[in-house]
Order: structure tokens, then C-alpha cells, then sequence
């Protein structure tokens, strides 16, 4: 009986086939949309997260 290679790790939750061009594709998805559009989600909510508490305790200073 022929033995069957295991493709476990060549094959995504719905089975389907793994290759280079969608290993490729997901690298350059995380690289350039993902990984940006995180980083400036971050700045934007800290930079609001500023601006919103200096609304309530004022700006930074001497009194």
C-alpha cells in the first residue's frame, strides 16, 4: 500500500493547498496594510486620548 504524504502542514483550515504566492500574498498583506493601518490606529487613540483628557484636566503646565 502506497503510504500518503502528510499534508498537514501544507494545507490551511479548509484544506485547501498552501503555496508561495498566498504565503507572498499574506506577508505583503501584513506588511503594508495591516502593520500601518495598526500603527496609526494607535497614535491616533493615544493622541485622542490626549486631547480628550486635556479637555476635562486642561493643558500641561505650571498652573
Amino acid at each position: 500500500m502506497g503510504e500518503q504524504p502528510d499534508t498537514s502542514a501544507t494545507t490551511d483550515q479548509d484544506g485547501k493547498a498552501i503555496t508561495k504566492a498566498r504565503e507572498w500574498q499574506a506577508l505583503l498583506m501584513v506588511t503594508f496594510v495591516i502593520l500601518p493601518a495598526t500603527a496609526v490606529a494607535v497614535v491616533g487613540g493615544y493622541g485622542f486620548a490626549v486631547w480628550i483628557g486635556q479637555m476635562f484636566l486642561g493643558p500641561p503646565g505650571h498652573p
